[in-house]
């Protein structure tokens, strides 16, 4: 088990997973930035002068890093932040649970208005989980070529995270 899942196919296979289901979330959030920072309030996580701030900063963020994550560019730091960013969001959804709170997720924008619940809850521990083989890999595949230090080492050649 340990064998697949330090896989390089099964690494690239699951980054552009969740690469994927975090790239095509940015965009959805761009198009409604007020109902974002809405979503976000709603959560009752942040102070007030926070809210818009992280509205208009996530939609970028999940672009660049999902981008990075499906192609393997700056693997070490896109890797990092799709986990955070993933972790972050369970911990706001468990939080939401636990509250009682009946809101949108807003995992997808703000036209999907999928509520906060153990669906969400599970999807996203689902995704945490797919990044296992990403971190376990020590020769991750990138789609769009390599160095010449990642096909000699087997190492991402990006100084982000070391």
């Amino acid at each position: 088990m340990i064998n697949l899942l330090r896989n390089p196919v099964v690494a690239l296979s699951t980054r552009l997973v969740v690469g994927g289901v975090i790239l095509y979330a940015g965009p959805r959030k761009i198009g409604d930035l007020s109902g974002m920072a809405r979503v976000i309030e709603n959560y009752r996580l942040l102070p007030a002068n926070l809210v818009n701030p992280v509205a208009i900063i996530l939609p970028g963020v999940e672009i660049v890093t999902g981008l990075c994550l499906m192609v393997g560019l700056l693997l070490k730091g896109s890797r990092f932040i799709a986990t955070a960013l993933v972790m972050l969001f369970l911990a706001a959804i468990l939080w939401a649970i636990s509250q009682g709170l009946e809101i949108e997720c807003g995992c997808f924008g703000t036209s999907d208005a999928e509520q906060v619940g153990w669906f969400v809850l599970v999807r996203d521990l689902v995704l945490l989980l797919l990044m296992t083989p990403v971190w376990l890999t020590r020769r991750n595949l990138a789609i769009m070529g390599s160095t010449k230090q990642e096909r000699s080492t087997g190492r991402d050649a990006c100084p982000t995270g070391r």
